[in-house]
C-alpha cells in the first residue's frame, strides 16, 4: 500500500502542472481510494479534490458530466452544481476544428483548410464530442459557446 501511495503521489506531482485528470479517473474506484488517502498527507489537496470530483461515485452516485474548461479559462459562475471540469482539455487542433464547425463547414472543407485528410478531421470530431460530452457537431458548438471556448 505504501508503494502504491508513493507512486500515486509521484504521478500527482507530474500531472499537477498540466492539470491532467483523465488518466486518474480511468483507473476507477481503486485510484479514488488512493487519492482519498493521499489528500490527508499531501500539499496538493486542491488538485486531488478536482480529480475526485470527476469520479462518478464521488458525487452521490451521479455520472460525471464533463464540461469544457481549457487551461487558464475558469468558469466563474457554473450553471449548476453538477458541472465539473473537463477531464481532458481540447488540443489546439481540436480548437481549430471547432472554430471551423462554427462556420458550418463539412469534413472535407475542414480537411482542406487544415491540410489534413477527412479521416483525420473525423477523428478530431470524435475526440471533441467525447471531451464536450456532445453527440453531434451542433451540440459541440453550442456547448463550446456556452463555456466561451469559442
Amino acid at each position: 500500500m505504501d508503494e502504491a501511495l508513493k507512486a500515486t503521489e509521484q504521478a500527482l506531482d507530474l500531472a499537477n502542472s498540466s492539470d491532467i485528470i483523465q488518466p486518474f479517473v480511468e483507473l476507477g474506484p481503486p485510484m479514488a481510494d488512493l487519492l482519498k488517502q493521499l489528500r490527508k498527507r499531501t500539499a496538493a489537496v486542491d488538485y486531488i479534490e478536482k480529480i475526485l470530483s470527476a469520479f462518478p461515485d464521488f458525487r452521490s452516485g451521479a455520472q460525471p458530466q464533463i464540461h469544457p474548461q481549457q487551461p487558464k479559462i475558469q468558469i466563474q459562475n457554473p450553471k449548476s452544481e453538477n458541472e465539473m471540469p473537463l477531464v481532458e482539455p481540447l488540443t489546439n487542433r481540436e480548437l481549430e476544428v471547432l472554430e471551423l464547425l462554427v462556420n458550418r463547414l463539412q469534413n472535407k472543407e475542414i480537411a482542406d483548410k487544415l491540410s489534413v485528410s477527412p479521416a483525420t478531421v473525423k477523428t478530431h470530431l470524435q475526440n471533441i464530442y467525447q471531451k464536450l460530452n456532445a453527440s453531434n457537431r451542433r451540440e459541440a458548438v453550442e456547448k463550446a459557446k456556452g463555456f466561451r471556448i469559442i
